[in-house]
């Protein structure tokens, strides 16, 4: 028998990402009022890139069974030296986003050194190609699936290059059902039901490159999607739908039912204005067990947010059993103090009125790709590895300094998630697991914050 084909993937863990084992530490509080998520290891979701990667990855390669694994840094801390202790293996690959594309190139080179073949794809490096071919590893552009059989066979015949691969232009997945996740404990994740719906987004937001990247919404054929949902446990917690406008999929009735039907608890985020043209989608997600609706306001002038009676559209959401969760992204475009403190202002108002228990406040950070870091590439002060969204400012204002603008976005932030303000939040919520839940959830997001903050200069 031959010996086997070995692939590694590995997910990189992002420096910021602590928030997400923040809020899953044990604690004696957690025990008594978290019930299941008590024991989880971290509130974060498994790598579904690479579950794709490895549902396009033969059985055989050359003769050879395959032999895969996959490593999420995340909840595990991946270590290179475990290559000197196995036998090495034919090809590693990685999924890379911008914050951890520090980490991803010290692994690519932790590699390299052992004379492993390495590829390395994901969002950040189809964005960043030029900075991505610089690590030395062969460079996968778009969707990795799409040219991963490229790649398996220039790994086995030893011709794999420091170049670029690319796919076909074709649909992502057509035909394609996820297998389960059984790479993936439920232990270390809030939840490994985890499903991509479709992909792509139809608004060009300044702030993100989904429509660059991936072009308009397209969703995935139901006899795609239908089967993984019905592979779904109600033990493996929420489904977590990860398409930026789950109500746009041209089939959603039917997904949202066979939710129902599988009397599983879900997750999505929806676009406003499409959300308001379609108002029906509300009562029947949360007759279907919706929990959680994510709008994405980011700033309230954006054209996709164009017309929304807002506080009418989150009225609905509530009136349905749903939780409404909005986020905000300060300091878009070139502000000056007093439009700045204008924005959050404006949101400070909008969110108390109408007392949302889930809020994602965001300083605003110009990822490569996007209209903002085309606007302010010219002026980042700050490395990838330092870039969170919930952390200090990357890049010089133009207007003002980037104390100013950490010192404005971390006192509204600590003004929101104050003991008093996160109660009266949480004051709309109708069970005391939800009040539970999110409570917990705002206390690991400012403890998050307030780490990154740590060292903001005084104002005096």
């Amino acid at each position: 028998m031959d010996e086997d084909f070995k692939i590694d993937l590995i997910y990189p863990v992002e420096a910021g990402v602590e928030h997400h084992k923040e809020a899953g530490q044990r604690s004696l509080a957690r025990n008594l009022f978290l019930g299941e998520l008590s024991h989880k290891s971290s509130l974060s979701t498994p790598p579904l890139g690479l579950l794709r990667i490895a549902t396009a990855t033969p059985k055989i390669i050359d003769g050879r069974p395959t032999s895969l694994r996959i490593f999420d840094d995340v909840v595990e801390p991946f270590s290179p030296s475990q290559w000197d202790m196995v036998e090495k293996p034919d090809v590693v690959g990685i999924s890379c986003t911008t914050a951890a594309s520090d980490r991803a190139a010290y692994l690519v080179w932790e590699a390299t050194r052992r004379g492993i073949a390495i590829v390395l794809g994901g969002p950040h490096t189809t964005v960043a190609i030029e900075d991505s071919l610089g690590t030395g590893a062969a460079v996968v552009k778009g969707p990795g699936e799409l040219a991963w059989q490229e790649v398996l066979g220039a790994v086995n015949s030893g011709t794999l290059e420091n170049r670029l691969y690319e796919g076909a232009n074709e649909r992502v997945l057509e035909g394609v059902t996820l297998p389960s996740r059984e790479f993936f404990s439920i232990g270390d994740y809030y939840s490994i039901n985890v499903l991509s719906a479709g992909e792509g987004c139809p608004y060009g937001c300044p702030f993100c490159s989904t429509n660059m990247v991936k072009g308009s919404y397209e969703g995935r054929e139901l006899s795609d999607v239908l089967p993984e949902i019905d592979q779904f446990r109600v033990e493996d917690g929420m489904v977590i739908i990860t398409d930026d406008n789950f109500f746009m999929h041209p089939n959603v009735r039917q997904i949202i039912q066979r939710l129902g039907e599988r009397e599983l608890e879900w997750f999505a985020t929806v676009s406003t204005r499409f959300t308001e043209k379609n108002i029906d989608l509300i009562e029947l997600a949360g007759k279907n067990g919706c929990r959680i609706l994510f709008l994405g306001i980011d700033r309230f002038d954006l054209p996709k947010n164009r017309g929304v009676d807002f506080d009418r559209l989150l009225a609905e959401i509530k009136a349905n059993g749903i939780i409404p969760s909005v986020g905000f992204v300060f300091g878009l475009g070139n502000p000056t103090e007093q439009q700045l403190n204008s924005e959050m202002e404006e949101a400070r108002r909008f969110i108390m009125r109408n007392t949302l228990p889930m809020v994602h406040l965001s300083n605003s950070v110009p990822y490569p790709g996007t209209q903002e870091f085309s606007l302010k590439g010219d002026r980042i002060v700050r490395p990838f590895s330092q870039w969170d969204t919930q952390g200090r400012t990357v890049y010089e204002p133009m207007h003002f300094s980037a104390d100013t603008m950490d010192r404005c976005y971390f006192e509204l932030c600590q003004e929101f998630y104050s003991l008093p303000n996160v109660l009266r939040r949480l004051s709309s919520l109708r069970s005391m697991r939800d009040v539970m839940e999110m409570f917990f959830y705002n206390f690991g997001r400012f403890q998050h914050i307030k780490k990154n903050f740590a060292d903001l200069p005084s104002s005096k």
